[in-house]
């Protein structure tokens, strides 16, 4: 095989392994993203104080009727006891129950909003914290199959590099080193294939001298344009 094309086998390892790091980042990435649960957590512990606040506002609705009702039932029970026998003061405590009456519809009308609201927060509540258990056993598996994607990764990573290393063995140390310059010039392509007399690499038309001296494999030559490692298959 002539340098060219030991180098472009090295090219396609490299790229391999280019590809398997950047995907084994996003894998990392998304191992460490525990940031889909923390929300989930924090929607349900606001949903929870939501419900609480509400079930506290029901209690303290409730104890007013209960304190109203207590307040009314001395008083009629005056008024129908027979005790009280001056009109004047039986008119007084008629219109002082009529406006606790009054006031007592206001305070139940309050309970049966309130009643509504905890029944709101308790249902959000519930769909939120089953939304966080379904959240959590799908992030089980999810954690599992990127763990296994991890090991694959790493296997493959150390096969293709065990390749790459049988592969520039071979290689001129001066060959190595231009490779490497230019695989850092040109984001991972330092090879480029001549197909019809053309670079595939910048897509232009090469001197015929050029690509055929690539193709004779006489020593390494470089695109006249791109100054990329030209090879001819």
């Amino acid at each position: 095989m002539s340098t060219s094309g030991q180098l472009y086998s090295i090219q396609e390892r490299d790229l391999a392994l280019d590809a398997r790091r950047e995907e084994l980042k996003q894998v990392l990435a998304r191992l460490a993203d525990e940031s889909a649960l923390a929300r989930a957590r924090e929607q349900l512990a606001q949903a929870q104080q939501e419900l609480a606040q509400a079930e506290k506002a029901q209690r303290d609705a409730e104890g007013e009727v209960e304190d109203l009702r207590a307040k009314i039932a001395p008083v009629e029970d005056k008024m129908y006891s027979g005790t009280v026998t001056s009109p004047k003061e039986l008119v007084a405590m008629q219109e002082d129950v009529q406006s606790l009456k009054a006031r007592l519809r206001k305070l139940e009308d309050g309970v049966l909003d309130t009643m509504l609201q905890v029944e709101a927060a308790r249902e959000t509540a519930s769909q939120r914290q089953s939304h966080l258990q379904d959240m959590e056993t799908h992030r089980v598996q999810e954690k599992e199959d990127l763990s296994q994607r991890k090991a694959t990764l790493d296997s493959e990573m150390v096969a293709i590099e065990a390749d790459r290393h049988s592969l520039t063995s071979g290689v001129p140390e001066q060959a190595l080193e231009l490779y490497g310059r230019l695989r850092l010039a040109k984001q991972g392509r330092a090879v480029a294939k001549v197909e019809g007399g053309m670079c595939q690499g910048c897509r232009i038309s090469l001197p015929t001298q050029h690509w055929q001296q690539a193709r004779a494999g006489a020593g390494l030559v470089q695109c006249t344009s791109c100054s990329r490692i030209l090879h001819v298959s």
